[in-house]
């Protein structure tokens, strides 16, 4: 992700909450367990900055799934695309 649209576009207090949420740097994903509760707040917050995709994640219906549904989710990851 581009730093300068991220700390142009991204709220001051949404940059504080994802600082929580960094993933390391060998990974693919931006930010990882994420509680839900922020999720409408990170969307809102991303719109501008650029293509994002949340992944949920929580428990699961089978083993091998790597994501969960919406409903049952309790985090999400999120993925630029």
């Amino acid at each position: 992700m581009d730093q300068f649209v991220y700390f142009a576009t991204v709220p001051k207090d949404t940059q504080k909450l994802l600082a929580n949420y960094q993933s390391p740097e060998n990974e693919i994903s931006l930010w990882k367990w994420i509680p839900i509760c922020y999720l409408d707040q990170v969307r809102d917050a991303l719109k501008s900055a650029g293509r994002f995709r949340a992944v949920f994640r929580g428990p699961r219906l089978k083993r091998w799934q790597s994501s969960t549904n919406k409903k049952d989710a309790v985090a999400f990851t999120v993925y630029e695309l």
